[in-house]
Order: C-alpha cells, then sequence, then structure tokens
C-alpha cells in the first residue's frame, strides 16, 4: 500500500508539473482519500495530500471548496507545525489565489499579509518564496486601487529579484509580469510594454508556449497594446492565448474567459462594434454561468459589453481602461 501510495503522489505531482490539473484531479482526490483512511488526522504527509488537493481544486476552477481545504489545513498546520513553520505559510500563501480567483480582495489582502510577514521573519526579505508573496500582495493591492504601496512592492521585488536572482530565475521573470500588470492598470501602459515583453519573452525561453504563465504574460502584454492603440497586434496576441487555453482548459475555464473578454475590448478599441457586442453578449452569458452575478470577471464583461453597445457603429471609440 505505501509503494502503490508513493508511486500514485509522484504521478499526481508529474501531473501538475505539466499543468494538466485536470488530469490530476481524480488522483489527488483518491491520494487525499486514502491517506486519510490510513493516518492520524494531522499527520503531515496527509496535510501535504490535501494541500495538493485544494491547489488542485482551485486551477479547476473549484473555488470554494478549495477555499474551504486550505483553511482547514491550514488551522491544522498552525496547531500542530507552529504560526510560523514553512508549511503553515506555505498554506496561508495558497489559500490567498482562492479568494483572489472569487473577487474576495480583502480577504485575499489578509491571507497574503500573513505570509509576507511569516516568510520576512523565517526566510528573510531576499528569499523566492518571499519575493512571491509580496508579488501576490502588489497584485491584489492594484485591484483594491491602492496606487502608492503596490508601485513601490512591485519596483522593490525586481530590483531585488534582479539582483539575488538574476534576470534569467523564474521568479525574476514573473514579477517583472507583476510589474507590467501594476504599471498597466494604474494607466501607464507605455511603461507596462517593456516589463510585459519581458515577461513574455523569458516565459517562452523557460516554460515554452503553452504554459500558463506565458499565457498570463501573453494576455498582460495584449492589454497593453490595446491600450497604446495598436488593435491588431493585440488582437493577433490575444487569439493565440484564446486558441491554447481553449484546447487545454475548456471554453469557460476562469482564465478562458479573461482573455474572451479582452478580445471583447480589443474589438470595441478598434471600432468592430457589432463583433464586440456579439463576443460580449455570449462572454457575459458564460462569466454569469460559471463565476456568477456579481464575480470582477462578470462585472468587468458587463462593463466591457456596455462600453461596446454604447459606441456608435463604424467608428472607433476613445480607449477605456477596464480592470481586468
Amino acid at each position: 500500500m505505501d509503494d502503490a501510495l508513493s508511486s500514485a503522489r509522484r504521478l499526481r505531482n508529474d501531473l501538475v508539473a505539466r499543468d494538466e490539473q485536470s488530469s490530476a484531479r481524480p488522483l489527488a482526490q483518491l491520494v487525499a482519500e486514502i491517506a486519510k483512511r490510513n493516518s492520524l488526522r494531522d499527520d503531515p504527509q496527509l496535510l501535504e495530500d490535501e494541500h495538493q488537493l485544494a491547489g488542485i481544486l482551485n486551477w479547476t476552477g473549484e473555488h470554494n471548496s478549495a477555499i474551504s481545504l486550505h483553511r482547514e489545513v491550514l488551522e491544522r498546520r498552525e496547531r500542530t507545525l507552529g504560526v510560523d513553520a514553512p508549511d503553515t505559510l506555505n498554506s496561508a500563501h495558497e489559500l490567498f489565489f482562492g479568494h483572489y480567483l472569487m473577487g474576495d480582495w480583502t480577504a485575499a489582502e489578509r491571507t497574503i499579509r500573513r505570509a509576507v510577514g511569516g516568510r520576512e521573519r523565517v526566510l528573510g526579505s531576499e528569499h523566492p518564496d518571499t519575493l512571491h508573496s509580496r508579488q501576490l500582495l502588489a497584485e491584489v493591492l492594484c485591484r483594491m486601487g491602492d496606487e502608492e504601496e503596490n508601485v513601490r512592492i512591485s519596483e522593490e521585488i525586481c530590483e531585488i529579484s534582479e539582483r539575488v536572482l538574476g534576470p534569467d530565475h523564474p521568479r525574476t521573470i514573473s514579477v517583472t509580469l507583476t510589474r507590467a500588470f501594476v504599471l498597466g492598470e494604474i494607466g501607464r501602459p507605455a511603461e507596462a510594454e517593456g516589463p510585459a515583453r519581458r515577461a513574455l519573452d523569458g516565459c517562452r525561453r523557460l516554460h515554452g508556449e503553452q504554459h500558463w504563465l506565458t499565457l498570463a504574460s501573453a494576455n498582460r502584454l495584449a492589454m497593453v497594446l490595446r491600450e497604446l492603440g495598436r488593435w491588431e497586434e493585440a488582437q493577433q496576441l490575444a487569439e493565440e492565448v484564446l486558441a491554447v487555453r481553449r484546447a487545454t482548459l475548456g471554453d469557460e475555464h476562469h482564465h478562458t474567459l479573461l482573455i474572451r473578454i479582452e478580445l471583447v475590448r480589443i474589438a470595441q478599441a478598434g471600432g468592430r462594434v457589432e463583433e464586440a457586442i456579439r463576443l460580449g453578449r455570449a462572454t457575459l452569458d458564460a462569466c454569469r454561468r460559471v463565476l456568477g452575478e456579481d464575480h470582477q470577471e462578470t462585472v468587468d464583461c458587463r462593463a466591457a459589453l456596455q462600453a461596446a453597445e454604447g459606441s456608435p457603429c463604424g467608428s472607433a471609440p476613445r480607449l477605456r481602461r477596464i480592470v481586468q
């Protein structure tokens, strides 16, 4: 049994490493169930199995289930390992994603600040894991409209990561993408283009064309290009992202919906009003069905559709910045 369970864990981890979370989902559930039957409730390996399952649930769009499981594992790790144990801080860090993807910025900020504080105490301010948590803090603060702190954090983590880890380190590439995100969202697309291109080039070299971070970088660059009025470039890049996400995640996965919303904005900004309205209505229906009426992406899609419906047909409307 132990050998079989170890093999199942390795396969689960391999699938996740290859971004095949949908395939990993039933295996991770089975591993967690078997471990639970054969382990003490707070056994560290069981907690890690449940932690891994929660992360997969987030990726497959089961955010409420992921939040509940991550929160439960976090509480048990606090009790058995301590509040600043590395595994406890990993749980706080990962709990962030469920709240963030559900659009609960306040809860996301609270849990990631906890991870930042603990990792700074335990690992130091220049450790890659600390930089990752600070990166996520900058992103949620950007969502909350806190321009001053998110700009400062994004500048600091880029400087630290380039100096300590080097320009080609995966964390440096990732924090460069966060820098592009922050600059784009506060209305400085000309400054965001350079970091966005560097992040995309780095992700392509490091991860390949179809990795989720490569696609996120391409998504961000498409948004920047739209803001700069380079609609044809933005359209081509966004369509490439959409094709991969549809093939790997499906038409209504959260990440697929993000690029579908961006294509509505690009069409509207480029004066293709009828296309923008058609895409916007179809995407809004999907957002409502999958994410709910009040989710941030549903709100953003509704705004994009309303902008298209309010545009005069055949003319290029004034650019609008709509938060992704």
